[in-house]
């Protein structure tokens, strides 16, 4: 992987993985995926440096019997 940086120093990252060969052999992929990696806090007097790591997916089943409703 070749990574092209912008600038020095961001704040925020993302980056998106595909398997085109598999894709072509099995289709896209309903399951979705993501990962983001944000900053928080960055010392560079103290050496500190912080991150909030995002992780938010879908998951999609072919079949669904039944879902109960959940009641608190």
């Amino acid at each position: 992987m070749n990574l092209k940086r912008e600038q020095e120093f961001v704040s925020q990252y993302h980056f998106d993985a595909r398997n085109f060969e598999w894709e072509n052999e099995n289709g896209a992929p309903e399951t979705k995926v993501d990962v983001n990696f944000q900053l928080i806090q960055h010392d560079q007097e103290n050496q500190v440096t912080s991150l909030i790591v995002v992780l938010s997916f879908m998951i999609v089943f072919d079949k669904l019997s039944s879902v109960e409703p959940f009641h608190r």
